[in-house]
């Protein structure tokens, strides 16, 4: 990734009529992109998205650095016909394409944290796929099938998909809820009632009483009226409007539905108070900024029309 990064700083940035140069033989030879991606660490989907286009464009990324007679571009193509370098960057297309197609699944703030660590642990048996497959078909790295593969740079391939997989089991390891309490927040007609899921939901949450959860789920499943509303109501209507009478059942779901899964609210908070505190607005005082942080961050969306008909209206005369 680093010599990748080099490469395309040294095209990119060096000089404008260097860049401009690479534009023009990108065109002449009518490739599939325009231009090269610069990384940037700050973009989370950058890295993946430099590697796709480095890869589509690398035979004219390598005849533009062979034209050049610096002796900078020559250490760069060297480093680039390299037998493995190739193959490293197909692999390494294939595996930051999942990572971002988990980082997209994770963002948003409709995500519940049940919602989430099914994600995260699928991912995770995901990598237990991957390491042999990538050493057979390869059917989850179509980048890298088109592509020679040495014993050496396979090598490295498996140690970094072992690697992956530890980090994610460190990293989740001390967050777990159980899979029946999970079970029972998304759909709490399919528990097995006599399974583990009371004693479960005690252990995540101490404050429960574990007979009378397992009795008020009983109700629950029992009630035609709640299987309506679970089937028409979100998951979060039906929990906070319809099972008032559930309180052991109702305060476990709660408690996980309100959690945090990712820091999307947060940022997305960030983003809106800079948008709304610009150059332009020098005068803004603490407490308007607070009232317009509310107004561009709130879900709710009145109903303008029944608002209006509900005020009487001054003619003039």
């Amino acid at each position: 990734m680093e010599t990748l990064v080099k490469i395309v700083n040294h095209i990119r940035s060096t000089s404008g009529l260097q860049h401009r140069l690479f534009k023009m033989l990108l065109q002449e030879q009518e490739a599939a992109y325009s231009d090269l991606l610069q990384h940037n660490d700050v973009r989370w989907l950058s890295r993946g998205r430099v590697l796709e286009r480095f890869f589509a464009l690398r035979k004219e990324v390598s005849e533009f650095l062979s034209s050049q007679k610096s002796s900078k571009a020559k250490d760069l193509l060297a480093r680039m016909q390299k037998p493995d370098f190739i193959a490293q960057i197909a692999f390494l297309c294939d595996i930051m394409g999942h990572l971002n197609t988990l980082n997209l699944q994770l963002q948003g703030g409709g995500s519940s944290v049940a919602e989430i660590i099914e994600k995260v642990s699928a991912f995770r048996v995901n990598l237990d796929l991957f390491l042999p497959d990538v050493m057979g078909r390869k059917i989850h790295f179509p980048t890298l099938r088109n592509v020679p593969v040495s014993s050496a740079a396979m090598a490295g391939m498996k140690g970094l998909l072992k690697s992956l997989a530890e980090n994610f089991t460190e990293r989740f390891n001390d967050f777990k809820i159980p899979k029946q309490v999970l079970l029972f927040v998304r759909n709490p007609f399919a528990v097995d009632v006599s399974g583990s899921c009371p004693a479960e939901a005690k252990a995540v949450m101490p404050g429960i009483d574990e007979a009378a959860f397992q009795l008020e789920l009983v109700q629950i499943q029992s009630s035609d009226v709640l299987k309506a509303k679970f089937g028409e109501e979100g998951l979060c209507e039906f929990w906070a409007h319809s099972t008032h009478q559930f309180h052991h059942c109702r305060r476990l779901a709660i408690y996980l539905l309100t959690m945090f899964g990712s820091t999307y609210i947060c940022e997305s908070g960030f983003s809106t108070m800079n948008l709304i505190k610009n150059q332009h607005r020098n005068r803004l005082t603490d407490e308007h900024l607070n009232q317009c942080m509310q107004l561009a961050l709130t879900s709710h969306r009145p109903e303008f029309s029944k608002l209006a008909m509900a005020r009487k209206c001054n003619f003039s005369h």
